[in-house]
């Protein structure tokens, strides 16, 4: 879970977790400016599901996301602050359930 004043990497597609900004410190987290749960949450990776002669059932790794004021520690926006949106692992659903994003 992500707590204040822990560091951690931000990205600027934070649902891929893609294209690496630097590491940041967690200030303060923005909950009013954060939709409902069932809303945030995503699905990251699927695995399994396009094989015919599986064994085993599809698995989905379920991300959520909550938004931050964060400060960046290292990288070229070293000491910028500002609000952002980071991804987090939530859960994983076994077998063939439906997800929608």
């Amino acid at each position: 879970m992500l707590k204040e004043n822990k560091i951690v990497p931000i990205y600027l597609n934070f649902m891929e977790q893609k294209n690496y900004r630097g590491n940041a410190i967690l200030i303060t987290r923005l909950l009013d400016r954060e939709p409902e749960e069932a809303i945030k949450e995503y699905e990251f990776a699927e695995i399994g599901s396009i094989l015919q002669n599986r064994l085993k059932e599809k698995v989905s790794v379920i991300y959520s996301y909550q938004r931050w004021v964060v400060k960046f520690v290292d990288g070229p926006n070293i000491g910028f602050q500002t609000a952002v949106n980071i991804s987090y692992y939530k859960k994983t659903l076994f077998g063939r359930q439906d997800f929608d994003n």
